[in-house]
């Protein structure tokens, strides 16, 4: 069994500041069956500060006290059949900020040739607070200047729920021990929609606002969309040893839109009328044996 504990305590170099402090203490266990199984607790005692997220420079966010647990399982990799699962929790004191996320990763080795891997991801994010980054209704609203209450010099604050979808297929052929591909498909849906706004004030705590992040039709300038599909297949060969060549082919497809879709189905299929990026890299390596090139060159 192995046992982690971290303390790390954080300053800015410039103004040179408290930022975070926080204890962690991580655990695994491997059994003789060759499953392993294990936790990480983490407490943030006292409350931090955020000098990046309000995006202006001398402005700080004060982060809350937090309080971490995970878990774990991981049976043996040597079966056909495997499984990792894992579930985290975050809960966030004086807020109502909670986070829940759940991953479950089965795995199928079909021969010593080919593997398949697939990893399910759900994230959840209740009463998250934020920055608030307007959406395209909300950047044309303040641009036009039709934005209810909105104040240029305020930074604003959101309370939002955002929910985080991930599916990854991977899937690996060796041809020859020197010969491999693999190929990666990535899906990941994300949902954000704002209950409440709020204004940040010079102490780094967060004031109510009577901006409107609602338009009179109904078009929200907080909620948003985001939605990607990733493919990457990668052919490698090592053609002596140290030395190889790879050649990987990605294609990205993206979607962002103001109005969150209703379902998992709704999201997978707006990316099909969207356009493409291809791209397409080639890398070589090549392992220089320095006597080899000493020989060679006082040849």
């Amino acid at each position: 069994m192995n046992h982690t504990l971290t303390v790390s305590h954080t300053h800015r170099i410039e103004p040179f500041v408290y930022t975070d402090f926080s204890i962690n203490q991580s655990s695994w266990l491997v059994l003789n069956s060759f499953d392993g199984f294990g936790f990480t607790l983490q407490a943030d005692p006292y409350r931090g500060r955020d000098y990046f997220s309000p995006r202006t420079e001398g402005r700080y966010f004060k982060t809350f006290a937090s309080n971490f647990a995970s878990v774990f399982f991981s049976s043996d990799y040597r079966r056909k059949l495997a499984l990792d699962i894992r579930s985290s929790y975050t809960a966030y004191q004086q807020s109502s900020w909670q986070e829940q996320s759940y991953t479950i990763a089965p795995r199928w080795r079909v021969n010593n040739r080919l593997m398949f891997i697939l990893s399910y991801q759900l994230t959840q994010r209740n009463k998250e607070l934020g920055y608030a980054v307007f959406n395209n209704a909300g950047t044309d609203a303040i641009s036009a200047g039709e934005a209810t209450n909105y104040d240029a010099s305020a930074i604003y604050y959101g309370q939002r729920n955002v929910r985080v979808t991930e599916n990854i297929l991977s899937a690996k052929y060796a041809f020859s021990p020197r010969l491999s591909s693999n190929l990666r498909v990535r899906h990941q849906w994300l949902t954000l929609k704002n209950t409440d706004i709020f204004t940040l004030n010079a102490a780094g705590d967060l004031d109510p606002s009577n901006f409107e992040a609602i338009s009179t039709n109904g078009t929200s300038y907080l909620n948003s969309n985001f939605n990607t599909l990733n493919l990457d297949f990668t052919v490698r060969w090592i053609f002596t040893p140290g030395s190889e060549l790879s050649i990987n082919w990605k294609k990205i497809i993206l979607n962002y839109s103001d109005t969150p879709l209703k379902n998992y189905e709704e999201s997978f299929n707006a990316l099909g009328n969207l356009s493409q990026l291809n791209s397409v890299s080639i890398k070589l390596l090549y392992y220089l044996d320095y006597n080899i090139a000493k020989r060679f060159l006082n040849f």
